[in-house]
């Protein structure tokens, strides 16, 4: 007597689950050369369904369940990330995103309980070149590590792939380094993430069961002629980031620090609505130096008589170029444009001088030198220098 037999009850049942796996490793092959390994796989999805009770049955019966969720794991895209663009601005991994497919819709034709036809262009009926069940795994053997023939066909696959950080420190141990360098660290770290941004149960999909009755076949067809897949997706999203590349930091014995590093990401969303992706790269260019000027005499007067204060004085100057860029590469038009990116272009510079450990005193100069590469901006400066005081009020 739990469940109402009012049929106008009008609540639905929610039901929400979430699973996160996370797996790390820690390798160190040589003394001083430490490489961490991560991987990470976090699928979320609500099940919200109403049950009304049936007269002629005499039980509750389930009208309209909707599953809803995400889904997000470590992948692996390091083979494509250094490919570059032709120079009308095509992409020879979007080619190959575009010939995966026919490997991918043969192959689901091949599972396919019933027989499928193929079309003068290699499709096979249903599994037409913008179908959704098509479009994930072509992208993914596209621009991952795995080919088209041996790829999931899963939208959810249920192995991450493991990303890393390497740190060696043991450059500083070189008896020649040893003679000018406390320290010196080589870094590395790479992270790349495939992500569903959400998903929802498709009202118009009928499947039929797999032989293991874990999934479902589509049955039905849009006006186009292709099945309609069971979870309607809007986006999915591969973002890579090599933070950094390569970094080099030294420690001098004279005082002096010195830094280089090279970072460099890509984000690629795939849009199923208009079967468009956005390709935003950015690249990253580092380049730092620092020193310490020992017991620095600073004259403070105060009233007739002048005080001097020895500190440290710390000078630091940092300088990067950063290059943006933004793509749209349409799939049915054959387009592929470049609708945004700049140049950044840093400077920042600045003294610190601590008088005591209440007082601060700090001189700075920043620069801001933004170069549009698309005509439609227009090139900006931003400048700014001062000085500073802080005063840190404690008990």
């Amino acid at each position: 007597g739990w469940i109402s037999n009012d049929t106008l009850q009008s609540s639905p049942l929610v039901q929400s689950q979430s699973s996160s796996l996370n797996l790390r490793a820690t390798v160190e092959p040589i003394k001083g050369f430490r490489i961490d390994l991560t991987a990470t796989r976090t699928y979320t999805e609500s099940v919200n369904e109403f049950f009304r009770w049936d007269e002629e049955l005499q039980r509750p019966v389930s009208f309209n369940p909707v599953t809803t969720g995400n889904f997000s794991m470590s992948y692996i895209t390091v083979n494509t990330a250094f490919i570059k663009s032709r120079d009308d601005n095509s992409s020879p991994v979007f080619d190959q995103f575009k010939e995966n497919r026919k490997v991918i819709s043969q192959r689901l034709a091949a599972d396919y309980p019933g027989f499928l036809l193929s079309d003068d262009e290699g499709y096979a009926e249903g599994y037409g070149r913008t179908q959704q069940d098509v479009l994930i795994p072509a992208f993914l053997s596209a621009y991952g590590v795995y080919t088209p023939d041996k790829i999931s066909n899963s939208v959810f696959p249920r192995i991450p792939l493991p990303n890393w950080r390497v740190n060696y420190d043991g450059l500083g141990k070189i008896p020649f380094v040893k003679k000018f360098a406390r320290n010196v660290t080589l870094g590395h770290a790479y992270r790349s993430t495939y992500s569903v941004s959400s998903f929802t149960t498709n009202l118009g999909f009928d499947g039929v069961p797999t032989a293991d009755g874990e999934n479902l076949f589509p049955n039905t067809r849009d006006s186009s002629g292709n099945f309609i897949p069971q979870f309607q997706i809007g986006t999915i999203t591969i973002s890579e980031q090599f933070s950094p590349l390569v970094s080099l930091d030294f420690n001098f014995k004279n005082s002096l620090t010195a830094k280089f590093e090279v970072k460099t990401s890509r984000t690629l969303s795939l849009n199923f609505s208009n079967t468009q992706m956005v390709e935003v790269t950015s690249e990253e260019y580092i380049v730092g130096a620092g020193y310490t000027f020992k017991n620095v005499p600073f004259p403070i007067k105060i009233g007739k008589n002048t005080k001097r204060i020895k500190s440290d004085l710390n000078f630091r100057v940092d300088f990067s170029i950063r290059d943006n860029r933004t793509m749209i590469r349409k799939m049915e038009e054959d387009l592929n444009q470049a609708t945004s990116g700049q140049k950044l272009i840093s400077i920042k510079v600045n003294a610190d001088y601590v008088i005591n450990q209440r007082f601060n005193i700090r001189l700075f100069y920043d620069a801001a030198i933004n170069k549009p590469v698309v005509s439609s901006s227009f090139p900006t400066e931003n400048h700014s220098a001062g000085l500073s005081l802080r005063f840190t009020l404690a008990e």
